[in-house]
């Protein structure tokens, strides 16, 4: 029997039912409770529960306006230079800064939309959830570091507030996309109570037009008058004034406005070098200092190797050997310059540069506390490569006055590394230049036999030592090659290890071959002997080859040239599955023409 069933438009049930032969009966429907006094009908409460999502939408969208009304050059100010260092630390692909704000842009108009139009309650909470979550991450990952960069500036202890607030008054503003100096202080305390002493002062100037760094050092011991104290060393006015005062004297001997400064504490240097796991160092010869010499103790063999920890701060800070507090100046500028080279190596590791950061935080002390500021600063040294580095330092006579030791440089040498540390000089190459023709420097480097004959001159036999070169290939899987020219005035260092075969530890813990000659020459100026050397590692792409000068081809070798200034100082190129350089001495002693010559005069050494 078939049922007649009626509904109500708008009603999901049927209002009655009834068989075709029967009378029609009403359906009853569950009557509705009654509303309590003061509850709000159904359809009020669904209209104010999906108001509340517009409501927070809306007031976030006001914060937002807000915000970028009252703070916005500055936080995108900010925002834009953390991209930018994280775009170069990653070495992510060019359109990644574009595609990252394209996909914010088109997340905040989606959700602006949704909160506008959209009519679903779920959408519109899923919508301010995502505002929320990209609000709270960019604010914490630049409240984070911005605390970073205050804590070096105007947070930190009551001290560094203090040192801060005073230094301030002898620094000089920059001026917009003009060069910026920055004064670098490595202070030494004896003790407990000790102010300390600038025992390392380095003014870097960042050039954003030229695009070079430029690094002038003078001596600790520099004889100066210092304002209010009267005449001492230079490093003496951190002692008796702090930053400040380091500042205006540092300012007085050079003529130079400095506009920045960093503060570090050696004793703290190390753990930084420790969190990177050390840096990638050419050194020239032996440097030793036994324990209980009252000295620094350190047992460095010479070699390019990576250097970790104490033994990187010791050999930053040595200074007696060769020319004592001069040579430790381009010992730091060296230091300096290779870790700016390394620095790709180790800022793929977020982990690692986050405790570096922390560490770098708790040891230094700087009036840099602009996020911006700070963060272009290590910008240009992440992407600058060491061809546009530039270094200068000052040197003297070394009296002794009132039986005190002293540096006394003369006002014309003063103005002279200034005048140097201002105008960089280039270096005497173009880039892309490349020859196959013999170079000038032919006839030096005609190619003899890589053993000579018997009837050699005892000079000449001397400076090849052929016996020691076989001696030493006879230790090492490499294929060693020698120069087979040797002017007079070079020699080898019999004093202390003048062959060395070892290894060195690679980035990716490997250990790969390594081996070098050091050889000698004595300054014609100076009279005193240093230290230049002549490499072999099994290794194709260590950071000492990074960002050469040059690359010039001469009788089918490709060398890489790497100048500081007009000095060559040092020549590359790979053979053999390995990787040679001749390298000059820290002050580069031999001339040009001799570096290229010896490079080019290399052969393998039979064994």
């Amino acid at each position: 029997m078939a049922e007649i069933r009626y509904y109500k438009c708008g009603v999901d049930d049927p209002v009655r039912v009834r068989d075709s032969d029967d009378v029609a009966a009403p359906v009853r429907r569950p009557s509705a409770a009654p509303l309590r006094r003061g509850a709000e009908p159904p359809a009020r409460r669904r209209a104010a529960l999906h108001a509340v999502p517009r409501l927070v939408g809306l007031l976030l969208l006001l914060a937002a306006v807000v915000l970028v009304v009252l703070l916005g050059r500055q936080v995108f100010g900010d925002a834009s230079a953390v991209v930018s260092v994280a775009h170069h630390v990653r070495r992510l692909p060019q359109w990644w800064p574009s595609a990252v704000a394209l996909a914010v842009f088109a997340a905040f108009a989606a959700g602006t939309y949704s909160l506008a139009f959209g009519r679903r309650l779920v959408v519109r909470v899923i919508c301010i959830s995502i505002l929320v979550a990209v609000f709270a991450a960019s604010g914490v990952a630049l409240g984070w570091t911005s605390g970073f960069v205050g804590q070096m500036g105007r947070g930190g202890t009551l001290e560094q507030k203090a040192t801060v607030a005073a230094a301030r008054a002898a620094l000089q503003h920059p001026l917009p996309n003009k060069p910026v100096n920055i004064l670098l202080l490595g202070i030494d305390h004896a003790g407990p109570g000790d102010p300390g002493r600038s025992d390392s002062q380095i003014l870097v100037r960042l050039d954003p037009q030229a695009k070079t760094i430029s690094m002038l050092s003078l001596p600790r011991d520099l004889r100066t008058d210092i304002p209010g104290v009267g005449y001492n060393k230079l490093n003496a006015a951190y002692t008796y004034g702090g930053v400040k005062l380091a500042v205006q004297t540092f300012g007085d001997v050079t003529g130079l406005p400095i506009n920045h400064f960093i503060r570090i504490d050696f004793g703290g240097f190390w753990h930084v070098v420790d969190i990177l796991h050390g840096v990638y160092l050419p050194i020239d010869h032996r440097y030793y200092n036994p324990e209980g010499t009252g000295f620094q103790p350190i047992d460095l063999q010479p070699g390019y190797q990576l250097v970790k920890a104490k033994q990187a701060l010791n050999f930053v800070r040595f200074r007696h050997d060769q020319k004592g507090d001069f040579t430790r100046m381009v010992r730091q500028q060296l230091f300096l310059r290779e870790v700016q080279r390394q620095a790709v190596r180790w800022s793929g590791d977020w982990t690692r540069m986050v405790a570096m950061a922390k560490t770098i935080s708790g040891l230094t002390t700087t009036d840099l506390d602009s996020l911006k500021e700070f963060l272009a600063i290590v910008n240009m040294a992440l992407t600058l490569d060491t061809s546009h580095i530039y270094q200068a330092h000052v040197e003297g006579s070394m009296p002794m006055i009132g039986g005190v030791s002293y540096v006394v440089a003369s006002p014309s040498a003063i103005a002279k590394a200034v005048h140097e540390f201002e105008n960089p000089v280039l270096p005497p190459v173009h880039r892309a230049a490349a020859s196959t023709a013999p170079s000038p420097c032919a006839t030096a480097s005609a190619t003899p036999a890589a053993s000579p004959s018997p009837s050699a001159a005892a000079a000449q036999r001397q400076g090849y030592d052929w016996s020691a070169w076989r001696a030493l290939a006879r230790r090492t899987p490499l294929t060693l090659e020698a120069p087979t020219i040797w002017p007079p005035g070079l020699g080898y260092d019999t004093a202390s290890v003048p062959f060395r075969a070892y290894s060195v530890e690679t980035p990716d813990r490997r250990h790969v071959a390594a081996a070098i000659a050091v050889g000698t020459v004595t300054g014609a100026v100076s009279g005193v002997t240093e230290y230049w050397g002549v490499q072999a590692l099994g290794w194709n792409d260590p950071p000492a080859i990074a960002h050469p000068s040059a690359m010039r081809t001469i009788a089918g070798r490709t060398y890489l040239l790497f100048y500081q200034g007009r000095s060559l100082h040092m020549v590359a190129w790979r053979e053999h599955g390995a990787t040679y350089w001749v390298i000059n001495t820290l002050d580069d002693e031999l001339p040009n023409h001799l570096m290229l010559a010896l490079a080019e005069s290399c052969q393998p050494v039979s064994r």
